[in-house]
């Protein structure tokens, strides 16, 4: 016997910065600690951009310090809901805007099947150019942040509104090297994970994370983010200017200034 819950829509939230509170929400785990996820051949074909990405994203995930993983399968000739079968697809229906995760549950409370969707409308980008991204200033949505944030669900996480959190705003919740930007789990997320499913190896461990990027309120159910900021010492912001989507601010010499870190 299983049961449908209703979906929860892709978009994410966040941690507050400087918190020291977990506030991760989850709706539920597998039973084990692994579970498989099918590709549509039709949307994730062989040498495709967004067949790499969700190789990625499944990576990237399998980084986080609990013991859940999951495997990353593909070419699924036919997908649907509630088969037995975890897949992931591409839809033209808009009601699936932007991504949507659906759950099936055991008697027992276990999840025993979860099927995500994309909706083909959305403009996603498989690039991870900074300037490229919305999280940057740029015109496209992170294709890599949001299945991350559908993974998540897939996995037991719920959306986050108090913390910066991979489950709450999800392009933002993001890092950069130079020009190339960084979807990631992020600590609170892990928290979480790590909740349901324990840490590697049986330890609880702490997974820490430092990022410029921090908790500005929230929007429904999602964190909202911006940029950390850097202040004079009596914590008026200095003046700045744009470069790469990023605040480039005016330092003097032997200034004293406050710097934000989430």
């Amino acid at each position: 016997m299983k049961k449908r819950l209703i979906p929860f829509a892709a978009i994410i939230i966040l941690l507050l910065a400087g918190s020291a509170v977990n506030a991760y929400n989850t709706h539920g785990r597998w039973s084990g600690d692994s579970a498989t996820m099918r590709a549509s051949s039709v949307g994730f074909p062989a040498g495709d951009a967004y067949r790499t990405a969700l190789g990625t994203v499944a990576s990237r995930f399998n980084q986080n310090p609990s013991e859940f993983r999951f495997t990353q399968r593909y070419d699924d000739a036919s997908v649907s809901f509630d088969n037995d079968q975890n897949e992931v697809w591409f839809s033209a229906d808009p009601d699936f805007d932007p991504a949507w995760t659906y759950w099936w549950y055991d008697i027992w409370g276990d999840i025993v099947e979860a099927d995500v969707v994309f909706y083909n409308g959305e403009d996603y980008t498989t690039s991870m150019s900074k300037t490229s991204l919305w999280s940057y200033g740029g015109t496209r949505r992170p294709f890599q942040t949001t299945a991350l944030h559908e993974y998540g669900h897939a996995a037991g996480l719920e959306h986050e509104a108090d913390e910066y959190n991979l489950m709450g705003s999800d392009w933002t919740h993001i890092s950069c090297n130079g020009a190339t930007a960084r979807s990631y789990v992020g600590e609170d997320a892990s928290d979480g994970l790590v909740h349901l499913y324990t840490g590697r190896d049986g330890v609880a461990i702490e997974n820490v994370g430092v990022t410029l990027f921090r908790r500005t309120g929230f929007s429904g159910e999602y964190s909202t983010h911006g940029h950390c900021k850097i202040t004079n010492s009596l914590g008026t912001e200095l003046p700045y200017t744009d470069y790469a989507g990023q605040r480039r601010y005016a330092v003097d010499k032997g200034q004293w200034v406050r710097v934000w870190f989430t």
